[in-house]
């Protein structure tokens, strides 16, 4: 699936032992811009990929451990004109707070984002 999107194929060592790595296309509907997501989850975790049926695309892409509270999910926030290292630290919290809330308004307390770091270069993104 990498290859068909010019994605370099997985190698070994790409994936840590003990996870496993979710591929999966969002925004297939033709609603939503497309995106390509990859990302590694620990392999015991179920998956949750979008459903599409006449009513379009519904749900996100997620992996949990459902029963302890663990979780990791996609989430697609506006877009915006400058690039992500021009912007300042609120929209970071803003954009984070926006996830948090997504599912009901009342999910945290206090939130306020300490610090944001520039994260390592990965397959040239």
């Amino acid at each position: 699936m990498l290859i068909e999107y010019g994605q370099p194929p997985v190698k070994d060592g790409d994936v840590p032992k003990g996870f496993s790595l979710l591929v999966e296309r969002y925004g297939k509907d033709g609603f939503r811009t497309p995106l390509l997501v990859k990302f590694n989850y620990p392999s015991l975790w179920i998956v949750q990929r979008p459903s599409l049926d006449k009513n379009n695309e519904d749900g996100t892409i997620a992996a949990g451990e459902y029963g302890k509270g663990d979780s990791a999910a996609l989430y697609v926030g506006p877009g915006s004109d400058k690039p992500l290292d021009e912007q300042p630290k609120k929209y970071f919290e803003n954009l984070v707070i926006d996830a948090i809330t997504q599912k009901g308004v009342n999910a945290y307390e206090d939130f306020k984002l300490l610090s944001v770091t520039k994260g390592a270069v990965v397959d040239g993104q």
